[in-house]
């Protein structure tokens, strides 16, 4: 792990933090490519890919509350696929081949036995106070389903190749946030007031035999703490990790850390990590 050169941000007044379950995941990641991104709206590039993922999740949705067979979505997909820019056609092709398997993995998902949807692209606002600092939880949930006992359960749709490990999601922070917001009583309006969790999970649309892969993230209600860590604030390991992008935030000082996203992080040729590795292997 490395931290040079940080990017200094003006603090914000008090009681004006809002955290989003993906803002909370890439600035505990790397607070400089988080302030970069994100404040600064510097971030740009994979047009295509950020267009792809909304229309899968538009048709998703679309699908979930009209009922849409496969090929219902797919009809849907033609409409507006022309409109996604590619750089080669080639491209397109590929892309289209791949999202049309993803459409019918998430046709079968839908259809499967035990899937009691609540509600889909779910928007929630809901406070929250760590150590007396005021924090604002908000985001959108893909899906909102119960289990079999009742329990809401977040599944979050994930429409690029990378397919995380268990052991990668076991403290995923975005999952964490849903899990805490539902549990806060985020969902309380469409769940008649249910706030127990379920494990959340991811679901991999463009991987799967027959379903989407599913990823499944332990449930705070049954592990609210983390296997190989004490908790600091609590009462959850949720709570601490959001705790620790509130120190950073409140510092506003944004440190640049060696971390995954590296690999294809849109600052990488001003970042002092990367140019002091760089050197490093040119020795």
């Amino acid at each position: 792990m490395g931290r040079r050169a940080p990017v200094v941000w003006k603090r914000p007044a008090p009681g004006q933090i809002t955290i989003t379950g993906s803002s909370l995941e890439a600035l505990l990641e790397c607070p400089r490519r988080w302030f970069l991104s994100r404040r600064a709206k510097a971030e740009g590039g994979r047009q295509s890919r950020a267009s792809i993922g909304d229309i899968v999740h538009l048709i998703a949705r679309q699908a979930a509350e009209d009922g849409l067979t496969a090929d219902q979505m797919r009809a849907q997909l033609d409409r507006v696929w022309e409109q996604i820019p590619f750089e080669a056609e080639w491209l397109s092709a590929t892309e289209r081949s791949e999202i049309d398997e993803a459409i019918d993995r998430f046709a079968r998902y839908q259809a499967s036995d035990g899937r009691d949807v609540v509600a889909v692209e779910r928007e929630f606002r809901v406070p929250l106070s760590i150590e007396d600092r005021e924090v604002v939880l908000v985001g959108t949930v893909d899906r909102l389903e119960r289990d079999a006992d009742g329990r809401l359960r977040v599944v979050d749709l994930k429409t690029g190749r990378r397919i995380l490990r268990e052991a990668d999601v076991v403290d995923h922070a975005q999952l964490g946030v849903y899990q805490l917001a539902a549990s806060l009583g985020a969902f309380d309006e469409v769940a008649d007031g249910e706030r127990r969790v379920a494990p959340p999970a991811l679901a991999f649309v463009r991987s799967g035999e027959s379903l989407p892969a599913l990823v499944a993230q332990p449930s705070i209600d049954d592990a609210p703490a983390l296997a190989d860590e004490e908790l600091v604030v609590g009462p959850t390991w949720v709570h601490d990790r959001i705790a620790q992008a509130v120190d950073v935030i409140r510092a506003g000082t944004f440190d640049a850390v060696e971390c995954g996203a590296c690999r294809y992080c849109q600052f990488a040729s001003s970042c002092p990590v990367q140019n002091q590795a760089g050197r490093r292997s040119a020795k």
